[in-house]
């Protein structure tokens, strides 16, 4: 009687082991979008408008996924994680006649949404800013083939001249892995 209860122990922690070496494995996956060289002006009178600029990027989620041996098929989320905007030219240009900016996302078919915005006004003399995400679960718009970043900035100086910004978005995008 005691080894058939050995046994059956012994059986039933190979069997745990067994399907619990089979389960799916949550992951995060960072996916940068890199938007170089976009230009916002030369901004005239009246001040105080939104100016935008979308980007239409082309979706390679998927080959990033299949290198962590993931596919679209097992995402859960994705989410903003990191979103700066930095100016480029001309030598020496900030962000002083911009007061606020704020990132939106499309997709043919879907609604724009904010995903990112300056928690505040720019402060004079940066070169580079940081936007607070939304927290919005953007899944549907990252499966697509094609999505645009639209970059909006709210411009507070009738003067202010031509620049180029670069902007980088990172989103993080949890899987549930694959079957092992």
């Amino acid at each position: 009687m005691k080894s058939l209860k050995t046994t059956l122990l012994g059986l039933s922690m190979c069997g745990l082991l067994f399907f619990s070496s089979c389960s799916e494995k949550e992951q995060t996956v960072d996916y940068t979008v890199e938007i170089t060289g976009y230009t916002f002006g030369p901004f005239v009178s009246p001040p105080d408008l939104w100016h935008e600029q979308a980007i239409v990027e082309t979706s390679d989620l998927e080959a990033i996924l299949n290198d962590y041996n993931a596919s679209l098929d097992n995402v859960k989320k994705i989410e903003p994680k990191e979103i700066t905007i930095t100016t480029t030219a001309p030598a020496g240009a900030n962000f002083n006649a911009i007061q606020f900016a704020e990132v939106k996302i499309t997709a043919p078919g879907k609604d724009t949404v904010k995903i990112a915005y300056t928690d505040g006004e720019v402060a004079d003399g940066l070169t580079s800013i940081s936007l607070a995400s939304q927290g919005n679960n953007i899944m549907d718009y990252l499966r697509d083939d094609q999505f645009s970043i639209l970059v909006r900035i709210f411009n507070n100086d009738p003067q202010a001249t031509e620049q180029t910004y670069n902007a980088k978005v990172v989103f993080s995008v949890q899987t549930k892995g694959t079957n092992d």
